[in-house]
């Protein structure tokens, strides 16, 4: 293949006509559920809180802990600068950002197959699933950099190799910027890209180099500015020092893999995850896979699908990763290999795509990292299938069917998937609107959610005054946002597989200092096994609140715990 290909529709489809579709479909979609769901526990209070600390002044990673990188929530804090913190605001940030996913990934389809139509449809549905609402950045992230390495692929010259190389190395440092992880193996992609630019006779090994060159060179130069911020922020070698966290901590977990997985290797939590912070070899629990006996003992059918949808993606990637590696070496042994090859876009497509993978099937396999997956994949599987011979379209195309046909009735069957479940799971009969702070205005269940949402405000706005400490347990951000009260808490998750031996006397020490009016605490199972209750791991400061501390609510799992007056400690 000398050319790229040429979209057949090009010609009579104006090029305008498809992103246009797809961002109204996006204003429409995610518009009918903008003021729906709200979830303590979730992301969403993680990106408020922490975009609200850095606006007022807390310095990055060494008062609060990102989890994240700074890119991922400087946009947010230029946000609120401009209009103040609100929720649903952010909220609407990240379906933007979603919009832009569903473009990329039409762009994707588009560039490496030609088919316009199925590039249309694979955008839409990019925008139907975008995955765990406030952590769009994670498909996003994925994508660009899939949409990159085809680009690059597709270079007719060297010349117009090189620029894209340049747009590769931004794409990776913004991703490094949003998450370390991911930008560690959007650099090993690259790695790879490069090294099969070095066999394809058309560029050879010297331009490979440079292509290696201009993409570190301008993945550096997007770190410089902020880099220059961090400097003068005070927290620069934090700011570095996470990144060679991150590396060890991604060599340690693959050596792992590679050897034996104990079950002491800790998850990834949903936010604050300092890796190089956790000892490796304290007892952990992580979120256990749903195993095939669990699976038939489950009488929701959506729980059963998950066992499906987690075990079924290594057969079919396994199968079409062999294809792809066994066609790219009989190309190359024949030394007729070319970037541009269907057999090469197709390695490189699903590589690019398992980027969220890991954190899925490793540390959390539940259905919202199932959900960040899932847009990368539905890209990578529906490009890979066009791109296929046709004997191998016949093979793979029913078990591509079955797993986005199934995955599409598991998102659409929970608000968790970030999907339009969070309104149509809510009967109109049963909606109430729950009024909150800090732009929490939402339509959520009457009876599930209300209660426990205005129930915990009522207690927070009668027992605590604006600039009082609210300390939740052991992740509940979302409460900080809706009450407009502070946490002095450096990291906002905590659980029994990220918290190091010195967590519960150093947060007795601080409970002690700054004697909080309310502590939050939810006391469930976090990763489903009762080791992974607060009141388990965390009995010492479990027992300070019971006796130093009010239960004034409880709400399911939630309790509220609210500071005794000082005479009635003495007493």
């Amino acid at each position: 293949m000398d050319r790229e290909p040429t979209p057949p529709t090009a010609r009579r489809w104006p090029g305008w006509l498809a992103p246009l579709l797809i961002v109204i479909t996006a204003l429409a979609y995610y518009g009918s559920y903008l003021r729906f769901w709200f979830n303590p526990h979730d992301e969403g209070g993680t990106a408020v809180l922490t975009a609200m600390r850095l606006l007022h002044g807390e310095t990055p990673i060494r008062d609060v802990t990102l989890g994240y990188n700074i890119g991922w929530f400087w946009p947010i804090v230029g946000l609120f600068k401009v209009w103040g913190p609100n929720f649903l605001l952010t909220r609407g940030y990240f379906f933007a950002l979603s919009t832009v996913t569903a473009l990329l990934g039409w762009l994707v389809v588009r560039r490496a197959t030609g088919r316009e139509w199925v590039a249309l449809a694979v955008g839409l549905a990019c925008v139907i699933f975008p995955g765990s609402q406030f952590k769009n950045y994670m498909p996003l992230a994925t994508v660009a950099n899939m949409l990159a390495v085809v680009h690059f692929a597709l270079a007719k010259e060297v010349r117009g190799a090189a620029w894209r190389a340049v747009l590769g190395g931004a794409v990776l440092g913004l991703t490094f910027l949003l998450r370390i992880d991911l930008g560690f193996l959007g650099l090993a992609l690259w790695g790879g890209v490069l090294f099969l630019s070095a066999v394809d006779a058309r560029r050879g090994w010297r331009a490979a180099l440079a292509g290696l060159a201009l993409v570190a060179v301008t993945c550096l130069a997007v770190h410089a500015p902020v880099y220059a911020v961090a400097r003068a922020g005070g927290y620069a070698p934090e700011f570095a020092t996470q990144y060679f966290g991150w590396a060890r901590f991604l060599k340690n977990e693959a050596s792992a893999v590679v050897v034996a997985r104990p079950q002491k290797i800790p998850p990834d939590p949903p936010t604050a995850f300092v890796p190089f912070q956790i000892e490796q070899d304290s007892a952990r629990s992580t979120l256990p896979r749903v195993s095939w006996s669990l699976a038939r003992s489950f009488a929701a059918p959506d729980k059963s699908a998950l066992f499906v949808l987690t075990y079924l993606p290594l057969l079919l990637y396994g199968g079409l990763l062999a294809w792809a590696l066994w066609a790219v070496a009989a190309a190359v042994l024949r030394r007729d290999f070319a970037l541009d090859r269907p057999a090469t876009l197709v390695l490189l497509l699903l590589i690019a795509s398992l980027a969220t993978f890991p954190q899925f099937f490793f540390f959390r396999p539940d259905r919202p990292h199932l959900s960040e997956f899932m847009p990368g994949c539905i890209v990578a599987l529906t490009s890979t299938l066009l791109l296929l011979p046709a004997r191998g379209r016949l093979l793979a195309g029913p078990l591509i069917a079955v797993h986005l046909g199934l995955f599409a009735w598991f998102a659409l069957d929970h608000y968790s998937a970030g999907t339009i479940a969070a309104r149509l799971g809510i009967k109109k009969s049963k909606r109430q609107l729950f009024a909150g702070e800090n732009g929490v205005r939402v339509w959520v269940h009457k009876d599930k959610d209300w209660p426990e949402f205005d129930g915990v405000r009522r207690l927070v706005a009668e027992h605590s005054q604006p600039g009082d400490w609210l300390i939740c347990f052991p992740y509940q951000p979302g409460y900080n946002v809706m009450t407009d009260r502070p946490t002095y808490l450096h990291s906002l998750y905590q659980d029994n597989s990220t918290t190091d031996p010195d967590w519960s006397p150093r947060t007795l020490r601080d409970l002690q200092r700054r004697q909080p009016a309310i502590v939050i605490v939810d006391d469930r199972a976090m990763n489903k096994v009762e080791a992974s209750k607060f009141s388990v791991w965390a009995q010492p400061v479990y027992e300070f609140l019971s006796q130093h501390y009010d239960l004034r609510g409880t709400f399911g799992t939630v309790e509220v715990f609210c500071r005794k007056s000082a005479a009635a400690e003495k007493k």
